[in-house]
């Protein structure tokens, strides 16, 4: 099985991703059900900081948020 970088995130402030892969497959996630567990993803629960702090892992191995890079 081949994976794919990713190699363009963009969050919208209703809590989705459109993720874009190295082989041109585009995708739409809802990161809501996640955020919604609360915990440590709580912070993201407000749409500007879930918007302004995605970030595409190194290699384009997975997506987070720049607090999670500290």
């Amino acid at each position: 099985m081949t994976l794919y970088e990713i190699t363009e995130a963009v969050a919208q402030a209703d809590h989705t991703v459109t993720i874009t892969w190295s082989d041109g497959a585009r995708g739409v996630v809802d990161f809501l059900p996640t955020i919604d567990r609360r915990g440590w993803f709580t912070p993201l629960r407000d749409p500007e900081y879930f918007v302004s702090t995605m970030l595409i892992l190194p290699g384009g191995a997975g997506l987070t948020d720049c607090d999670a890079m500290r």
